[in-house]
């Protein structure tokens, strides 16, 4: 029984002929099993298991007569149960008298490929049977996992058995379930169940093995014998291009005191990376583009300030050069805000500014190159703006004009209206959200000027003209107001100052 159970006839017409005949019902019994044992072994031929050569076919009368032996020995010698048991193969019938779930297996595998037509459906009726079943009934005496989970592969229940065993197995199991989707991966193996009845836990094959390498890297990440490099491993076999990319990405994103480890650094020129491990599996791009996934990520909670430090850095890593700019003018606005905080990120940025765009550099030929220039703009004038606001508040009236005036953006001349209303429609978002408070404070400075003058000087015709072009320029600015079309509040505040500018 167990040579067949190996698929060997030739063993089994071994030990066949080395058992004596004994009793006349074992005699007449012996010639039609080892003729049966015999063709099983010439289909065999050389190969280690007879099931290589194909189905194993049995004569018909043979069958006939085996099942008259079966029939007997059932009846009335049923505590030889391996005998039954191979008496059952021979002749087409179930076994019945062997307890294991693996006899149980075996028997309905062997009836399976005796019906060449309808194999793979007795297949899916096995399959069926032991999820019906559960994993209840097929925990073995340790009560481990593979006790359900080994039927299940073997009817090709592939996702139910991996991810139970990754549920049900512990970190072993999971361990175990993750490797075994690996190697089911590389051979292409379709781990959808075979016509599976029940929904499943993933939409396709794919997608719970990216489920497992995900779990298992996770665990690996707190792991003190492993940690993110050895996760990052498992990250890499993930099939989707796009979901490997993704996952990384996050395993970065949850492993900020690790991003030297995972992204490397800048070399010594601040301008290329150096010592990232992905560089060694992947391309350039490929690279730059999960850090810049990575510094989306950290951009999120750009209000944090080891955040925002940490999505500055990844932008850098990848080469995303305009990111960069657009998340530090993002940061020093709005102009008008002073704190601890913007304090830094002004000083960041003039240091980005000094080191990359205020020279030849690859950053600056990036920025060229992909027509994104007018975020170096954007950035000098709010660092302009911020400036002038720093002057507004210290009451530094009439230079925190001038430097207003440097910026090319309010209009303090008639001729300059249509000029700086048609340079507004293309400024960036950043900055044309600040205009409320930049058109409001250079009214205020009008306004401030104007009271100290009067108030501190003689109606000279001198004076006077002072006074009428501070008014004029404070008319200049509540017009280009409405052209460009500023929130109410603002156009009011405008209006009120100029109310009070009265000579």
């Amino acid at each position: 029984y167990y040579c067949l159970r190996c698929g060997d006839a030739n063993a089994a017409k071994a030990v066949l002929d080395a058992t004596p005949a004994g009793s006349e019902e074992l005699a007449a019994e012996q010639p039609v099993l080892y003729r049966s044992f015999a063709r099983l072994g010439q289909r065999q031929g050389n190969a280690m298991c007879m099931f290589e050569a194909g189905v194993p076919m049995i004569d018909a009368q043979d069958r006939a007569t085996i099942l008259n032996f079966y029939d007997r020995a059932r009846n009335l010698d049923h505590n030889q149960k391996h005998k039954i048991g191979v008496l059952a193969l021979l002749c087409g019938q179930q076994l019945e008298f062997l307890p294991t779930i693996e006899d149980y297996l075996f028997g309905r595998f062997w009836l399976a490929l005796q019906d060449g037509e309808n194999s793979v459906s007795q297949i899916k009726e096995i399959g069926a049977s032991i999820r019906k079943y559960g994993p209840s009934y097929f925990a073995g005496d340790d009560g481990g996992a593979w006790g359900y989970a080994l039927p299940l592969i073997a009817t090709q229940q592939f996702e139910t058995a991996l991810s139970f065993l990754a549920e049900a197995g512990g970190p072993m199991g999971l361990m175990q379930a993750v490797h075994l989707a690996i190697v089911f991966s590389l051979a292409h193996v379709d781990l959808t169940d075979l016509a599976s009845a029940l929904p499943s836990s993933a939409s396709s094959g794919s997608s719970l093995v990216t489920i497992l390498l995900v779990k298992y890297a996770q665990v690996l990440e707190s792991e003190p014998s492993a940690g993110v490099l050895d996760a990052l491993q498992y990250l890499f076999r993930i099939p989707s291009e796009r979901d490997c990319f993704e996952e990384i990405a996050s395993l970065i994103y949850r492993s900020p005191g690790q991003l030297a480890v995972l992204a490397g650094n800048l070399d010594q020129h601040g301008i290329h990376r150096v010592d990232c491990p992905l560089d060694k599996r992947l391309n350039k791009d490929e690279v730059s583009m999960i850090l810049e996934k990575a510094g989306d990520m950290f951009k999120r909670r750009a209000s944090d300030l080891n955040q925002a430090n940490l999505s500055a850095r990844l932008y850098m890593l990848s080469y995303s050069h305009t990111k960069i700019l657009q998340l530090l003018n993002e940061l020093i606005s709005p102009p008008n805000v002073s704190n601890d905080e913007k304090l830094y990120w002004a000083e960041q940025s003039q240091n980005f500014y000094d080191t990359y765009l205020s020279q030849q550099t690859l950053v600056l030929e990036t920025l060229n190159r992909d027509g994104k220039s007018g975020l170096i703009f954007t950035n000098q004038s709010l660092m302009k703006l911020r400036h002038f606001f720093e002057l507004h508040r210290k009451g530094e009236f009439e230079v925190a004009l001038k430097v207003l005036s440097e910026t090319g953006l309010v209009p303090m001349k008639q001729d300059e209206m249509d000029l700086m209303q048609s340079k507004f429609r293309d400024l960036d978002p950043v900055l044309k959200a600040a205009f409320p408070t930049v058109l409001t404070g250079a009214v205020e400075c009008l306004y401030e000027i104007f009271r100290g003058l009067k108030s501190s000087h003689v109606a000279t015709p001198e004076v006077q003209s002072c006074l009428s072009e501070l008014q004029f320029q404070a008319r200049i600015v509540f017009l280009f107001s409405g052209l460009i079309n500023m929130p109410s509040t603002c156009k009011n505040t405008i209006a009120q100052h100029r109310a009070h500018m009265i000579r």
